[in-house]
């Protein structure tokens, strides 16, 4: 139960928020929905191997900027092969896993608080 909670609502909280941002950036339609499913994918594993490994911020950070390049490489991927018009993913995936991440730091501190 302990995984399915710690999987569940981070994975919640991160579609919430960079979903939020997608909307914020005017990404829609199907490229809203790529954003989505591409989320269901990294954030998962991202939050598998920060727990697994225990790596702490650096260790944290190093993980975010990985997803970052492979959201980037997938939206780019996306607009060569599935006929996709993200017009700056790079610049998407950092806005949204920066903004995401950031938001998730400021959660957990107020709930450390509490």
């Amino acid at each position: 139960m302990f995984y399915l909670k710690m999987f569940g609502i981070s994975l919640l909280l991160t579609l919430l928020i960079e979903m939020a941002v997608a909307l914020i950036l005017r990404i829609k339609n199907r490229e809203f929905l790529m954003v989505f499913l591409v989320n269901v994918f990294t954030n998962p594993a991202a939050v598998y191997i920060a727990w697994v490994f225990d790596l702490g911020l650096p260790g944290q950070l190093i993980i975010e900027a990985v997803v970052i390049i492979a959201e980037w490489l997938i939206y780019k991927a996306a607009n060569k092969w599935g006929d996709f018009s993200f017009k700056r993913p790079f610049l998407y995936s950092l806005i949204m896993n920066v903004i995401s991440y950031g938001a998730g730091l400021i959660i957990n501190m107020i709930g450390r608080n509490l």
